[in-house]
């Protein structure tokens, strides 16, 4: 995925995240730090990208965020003249080793911004462990399931018998391989359903992305080509589940994650 270049073509003309699309310069930055990085090269690359993208090679080095607050804190770190929020480094450490008092003390001493930040991160680590844990207890090896990660439906070979390990799996094209529990999604077996055509620009992409919402919310998808358009056909447990899927995520372009 490319973002747009936000310099003109003289600025930094020798960037070599620059590519020429059409009319418009995109930024290839993303796709050229792993490259970089894979060739342990990385430490060339800030010399000829712009500011940003300098910054964001820190960011990502130093596993920090830029710092948006206003107030006075322990966690703020400065390069080249910018503020960057060292909190993730310095809570981790000390839930590490165990040191829950000096971890709220240091929560409690931050900006809301990133209060807000974690309090969303420890709400998104609940809800991944409760996916994982009603996966493992509801699968049985030689299930049909969906795997995100995979983009498809999947034959269960094998699954843990504890919380935060990978199941084994085989794929439509018979590869077989491995990924984290909290990855897969069983896959509805009743009989409600509801259809939506997706059409107009770009339908196959937006059908895609629909089945793959569909799939990771439990919901069975059937498609079915037609001219210029996809019908999705949406199978649940209960009517009212599979309606509110179709007006909430097709319809009205909301997200049930």
């Amino acid at each position: 995925m490319l973002d747009v270049c936000h310099f003109n073509k003289d600025l930094f003309k020798d960037c070599p995240c620059k590519i020429l699309v059409g009319n418009k310069f995109l930024c290839n930055f993303e796709d050229l730090y792993w490259e970089y990085k894979g060739h342990k090269e990385l430490s060339k690359l800030p010399k000829d990208v712009c500011g940003s993208a300098r910054i964001e090679v820190y960011c990502k080095e130093n596993n920090l965020n830029l710092c948006t607050g206003s107030i006075p804190c322990s966690c703020k770190v400065i390069y080249e003249e910018t503020f960057f929020c060292n909190f993730g480094n310095i809570y981790a450490e000390l839930i590490f080793h165990h040191k829950n008092l000096q971890a709220n003390i240091l929560l409690n001493s931050v900006c809301q911004s990133v209060r807000n930040e974690s309090m969303n991160r420890d709400f998104l680590a609940r809800e991944t462990r409760r996916i994982e844990e009603e996966f493992l207890k509801k699968v049985t090896v030689g299930d049909a399931v969906y795997c995100t990660t995979e983009g498809e439906y999947v034959t269960l070979l094998e699954k843990p018998n504890k919380i935060g390990r990978k199941c084994k799996y085989k794929t439509l094209k018979g590869l077989i391989n491995e990924q984290w529990a909290f990855c897969f999604r069983t896959i509805s077996k009743g009989n409600a359903t509801s259809e939506y055509e997706v059409k107009g620009k770009r339908y196959e992409e937006r059908a895609l992305y629909l089945k793959h919402l569909a799939c990771s919310n439990r919901f069975r998808v059937e498609t079915q080509e037609l001219r210029d358009s996809i019908l999705l056909k949406i199978f649940g447990d209960l009517q009212e589940e599979v309606d509110n899927f179709i007006n909430l995520s097709c319809i009205n372009d909301l997200t049930l994650f």
